[in-house]
Protein backbone atom coordinates (compact mmCIF):
# COMPACT_ATOMS: atom_id res chain seq x y z
CA UNK A 1 0.00 0.00 0.00
CA UNK A 2 2.77 2.38 0.80
CA UNK A 3 4.43 1.63 -2.47
CA UNK A 4 1.50 3.09 -4.42
CA UNK A 5 0.79 6.02 -1.99
CA UNK A 6 4.19 7.62 -2.15
CA UNK A 7 3.77 8.56 -5.62
CA UNK A 8 0.57 9.95 -4.90
CA UNK A 9 2.02 12.09 -2.35
CA UNK A 10 5.18 13.22 -4.32
CA UNK A 11 2.27 14.38 -7.28
CA UNK A 12 0.45 16.16 -5.01
CA UNK A 13 3.27 17.82 -3.35
CA UNK A 14 4.47 18.83 -7.39
CA UNK A 15 1.39 20.12 -8.48
CA UNK A 16 1.00 22.67 -4.97
CA UNK A 17 3.90 23.46 -5.60
CA UNK A 18 3.38 24.81 -9.40
CA UNK A 19 0.47 26.20 -8.34
CA UNK A 20 1.76 28.30 -5.42
CA UNK A 21 4.58 29.94 -8.25
CA UNK A 22 1.25 31.54 -9.70
CA UNK A 23 -0.50 32.92 -6.16
CA UNK A 24 -3.63 34.95 -6.26
CA UNK A 25 -3.34 38.25 -6.74
CA UNK A 26 -6.60 39.79 -6.72
CA UNK A 27 -10.44 38.75 -8.30
CA UNK A 28 -12.60 40.44 -10.76
CA UNK A 29 -16.32 39.52 -10.23
CA UNK A 30 -18.52 37.62 -12.24
CA UNK A 31 -18.68 39.63 -15.60
CA UNK A 32 -21.75 39.02 -18.45
CA UNK A 33 -21.16 41.47 -21.49
CA UNK A 34 -21.52 40.90 -25.03
CA UNK A 35 -19.42 39.54 -28.01
CA UNK A 36 -19.09 40.48 -31.60
CA UNK A 37 -21.89 38.01 -32.84
CA UNK A 38 -24.06 39.79 -30.69
CA UNK A 39 -24.47 36.37 -28.28
CA UNK A 40 -24.12 36.91 -24.35
CA UNK A 41 -20.54 35.91 -22.77
CA UNK A 42 -20.02 35.18 -19.14
CA UNK A 43 -17.21 34.86 -17.63
CA UNK A 44 -18.63 32.40 -15.00
CA UNK A 45 -17.76 29.39 -17.67
CA UNK A 46 -14.39 27.91 -15.32
CA UNK A 47 -12.21 28.18 -18.29
CA UNK A 48 -8.27 30.07 -17.73
CA UNK A 49 -8.66 33.93 -19.21
CA UNK A 50 -5.83 36.06 -20.66
CA UNK A 51 -7.66 39.19 -20.34
CA UNK A 52 -6.66 42.11 -22.20
CA UNK A 53 -8.11 45.55 -22.90
CA UNK A 54 -8.32 47.47 -26.36
CA UNK A 55 -9.91 49.85 -28.37
CA UNK A 56 -10.94 49.99 -32.34
CA UNK A 57 -9.15 53.29 -32.71
CA UNK A 58 -6.06 52.63 -31.37
CA UNK A 59 -3.25 53.87 -33.30
CA UNK A 60 -0.64 51.54 -32.01
CA UNK A 61 -0.19 49.82 -28.95
CA UNK A 62 -3.82 47.59 -29.28
CA UNK A 63 -3.49 46.28 -32.07
CA UNK A 64 -0.14 45.64 -31.77
CA UNK A 65 -0.65 43.57 -28.89
CA UNK A 66 -3.96 41.70 -30.58
CA UNK A 67 -1.73 40.89 -33.23
CA UNK A 68 1.06 39.07 -30.91
CA UNK A 69 -1.90 37.31 -28.81
CA UNK A 70 -2.68 35.59 -32.33
CA UNK A 71 0.13 33.77 -31.75
CA UNK A 72 -0.16 33.01 -28.60
CA UNK A 73 -3.83 31.74 -29.94
CA UNK A 74 -1.48 29.63 -32.07
CA UNK A 75 0.90 27.76 -29.84
CA UNK A 76 -2.23 27.24 -27.74
CA UNK A 77 -4.07 25.80 -30.49
CA UNK A 78 -1.08 23.69 -31.27
CA UNK A 79 -0.36 22.44 -27.99
CA UNK A 80 -4.48 21.54 -27.01
CA UNK A 81 -5.56 24.05 -24.61
CA UNK A 82 -7.71 26.32 -27.16
CA UNK A 83 -10.25 26.77 -26.87
CA UNK A 84 -11.50 23.94 -24.59
CA UNK A 85 -9.88 25.08 -20.85
CA UNK A 86 -8.59 28.85 -22.05
CA UNK A 87 -10.14 31.60 -23.95
CA UNK A 88 -8.39 35.34 -24.92
CA UNK A 89 -11.00 37.82 -24.01
CA UNK A 90 -10.19 41.20 -25.72
CA UNK A 91 -12.79 43.76 -23.73
CA UNK A 92 -13.37 47.49 -25.41
CA UNK A 93 -12.65 50.34 -23.38
CA UNK A 94 -14.77 52.47 -26.15
CA UNK A 95 -18.02 51.13 -25.92
CA UNK A 96 -20.16 53.67 -27.65
CA UNK A 97 -17.58 53.59 -30.63
CA UNK A 98 -16.84 49.77 -30.78
CA UNK A 99 -20.59 48.23 -31.05
CA UNK A 100 -20.85 44.82 -32.07
CA UNK A 101 -20.67 45.50 -35.61
CA UNK A 102 -17.67 47.17 -35.27
CA UNK A 103 -16.27 44.85 -33.10
CA UNK A 104 -17.54 41.61 -35.79
CA UNK A 105 -15.60 43.98 -38.33
CA UNK A 106 -12.57 44.40 -36.52
CA UNK A 107 -11.81 40.73 -34.93
CA UNK A 108 -11.21 39.81 -38.50
CA UNK A 109 -7.94 41.45 -38.75
CA UNK A 110 -6.41 38.74 -36.39
CA UNK A 111 -8.33 35.70 -37.22
CA UNK A 112 -9.19 34.74 -34.20
CA UNK A 113 -10.65 31.14 -33.25
CA UNK A 114 -14.00 32.63 -32.41
CA UNK A 115 -14.65 29.53 -30.00
CA UNK A 116 -11.49 30.60 -27.52
CA UNK A 117 -10.79 34.23 -28.59
CA UNK A 118 -13.50 36.76 -27.39
CA UNK A 119 -14.06 40.23 -28.53
CA UNK A 120 -16.54 42.23 -26.00
CA UNK A 121 -18.48 44.80 -25.52
CA UNK A 122 -20.64 46.08 -22.90
CA UNK A 123 -22.22 49.30 -21.26
CA UNK A 124 -19.82 51.93 -19.90
CA UNK A 125 -21.14 50.88 -16.58
CA UNK A 126 -19.98 46.99 -17.11
CA UNK A 127 -16.86 48.12 -18.43
CA UNK A 128 -15.96 50.20 -15.71
CA UNK A 129 -17.00 47.86 -13.17
CA UNK A 130 -14.59 45.41 -14.41
CA UNK A 131 -11.53 47.52 -14.62
CA UNK A 132 -12.49 48.76 -10.90
CA UNK A 133 -12.44 45.39 -10.08
CA UNK A 134 -8.36 44.95 -11.91
CA UNK A 135 -7.46 47.99 -10.74
CA UNK A 136 -6.55 49.11 -14.00
CA UNK A 137 -6.73 53.10 -15.24
CA UNK A 138 -8.24 54.12 -18.50
CA UNK A 139 -9.22 57.30 -19.52
CA UNK A 140 -11.34 58.73 -22.82
CA UNK A 141 -10.52 62.08 -23.88
CA UNK A 142 -13.39 64.60 -25.34
CA UNK A 143 -11.28 63.98 -28.78
CA UNK A 144 -12.25 59.96 -28.50
CA UNK A 145 -8.70 59.04 -28.08
CA UNK A 146 -8.72 56.67 -24.70
CA UNK A 147 -5.39 56.81 -22.62
CA UNK A 148 -4.78 53.52 -20.74
CA UNK A 149 -2.46 51.04 -19.02
CA UNK A 150 -0.46 48.09 -20.72
CA UNK A 151 -1.71 45.74 -18.13
CA UNK A 152 -3.22 42.00 -19.41
CA UNK A 153 -4.26 39.33 -16.84
CA UNK A 154 -4.33 35.54 -16.48
CA UNK A 155 -7.07 34.57 -14.39
CA UNK A 156 -7.71 31.35 -13.33
CA UNK A 157 -11.29 28.93 -13.87
CA UNK A 158 -12.47 30.68 -10.53
CA UNK A 159 -11.64 34.46 -12.32
CA UNK A 160 -9.00 35.04 -9.36
CA UNK A 161 -5.89 37.11 -11.05
CA UNK A 162 -3.06 34.58 -11.23
CA UNK A 163 -0.54 36.88 -13.52
CA UNK A 164 -0.04 40.23 -14.78
CA UNK A 165 1.56 40.37 -18.47
CA UNK A 166 2.46 43.45 -20.30
CA UNK A 167 1.12 44.50 -23.61
CA UNK A 168 3.31 45.47 -26.61
CA UNK A 169 3.99 48.51 -27.04
CA UNK A 170 5.76 50.84 -29.85
CA UNK A 171 9.36 50.46 -28.64
CA UNK A 172 9.36 47.02 -30.64
CA UNK A 173 8.66 45.04 -27.57
CA UNK A 174 6.07 42.67 -27.80
CA UNK A 175 4.49 40.40 -25.12
CA UNK A 176 6.31 37.50 -23.40
CA UNK A 177 4.60 34.47 -25.09
CA UNK A 178 6.69 32.12 -23.73
CA UNK A 179 6.24 33.49 -19.90
CA UNK A 180 2.43 33.68 -21.16
CA UNK A 181 2.14 30.25 -22.31
CA UNK A 182 4.14 28.95 -19.08
CA UNK A 183 2.13 30.76 -16.66
CA UNK A 184 -0.76 29.12 -18.69
CA UNK A 185 0.22 25.65 -18.74
CA UNK A 186 1.06 25.53 -14.25
CA UNK A 187 -3.06 26.93 -14.29
CA UNK A 188 -4.51 24.27 -16.52
CA UNK A 189 -2.58 21.32 -15.82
Amino acid sequence: MKRFLIPFIIMSFILTACQEQLPVKGEVNHFTLTNANGDTYSSDNGKTKLLTFFYTNCPDICPLTLFELNKVQKTLLEEGYFPGDVEIIAITLDPSIDTVEVLNEYKENYDPNEEGWKFLTGSDEQIKAITDDLKFFYMVSDSGLVSHATTMYLLDENNQIRAFHKMSSVDDSTINHEQIISDIEVLVD
